[in-house]
């Protein structure tokens, strides 16, 4: 297991998560497991994680395993990019469509959004 790093700047504080290490123990009021981010070295680098990511286009990936400590405990997830996506007419269609249908069944708890010239495309 790797440690998070914690670092405060200007009255923030934000928690590093080292990529490529290895599992992450998480351990706090809700949640116990582990947190393992990967992300493709540039260049083609040799790396221990290359097998999984061997065929593939993806440039990273997210597991998170473990147990909620109670059960009415409530999970968000959500990823955020810089800027705008840029889908043509059907792929565009189509996510909308599909998300549409998401957001009928999970209610509220659903946004979205392309992202526009101010912000970039998020999901949550």
């Amino acid at each position: 297991s790797y440690p998070i790093a914690v670092e405060e700047l200007a009255g923030w504080r934000r928690q590093i998560v080292p990529v490529n290490e290895g599992p992450v123990q998480i351990d706090n009021d809700l949640f116990h497991g582990q947190l393992l981010l990967l992300h493709r070295p540039p260049n083609g680098q040799s790396w221990r994680f290359q097998d999984a990511f061997a065929g593939k286009k993806r440039l990273m990936e997210l597991q998170l395993q473990g147990r909620f400590k109670h059960a009415s405990c409530r999970f968000v997830f959500g990823g955020q990019i810089a800027e705008a996506m840029k889908l043509g007419l059907l792929a565009r269609s189509l996510c909308r469509v599909l998300l549409g249908m998401m957001h009928r069944i999970l209610g509220a708890g659903l946004e979205w959004s392309f992202g526009d010239e101010a912000q970039g495309g998020y999901i949550f």
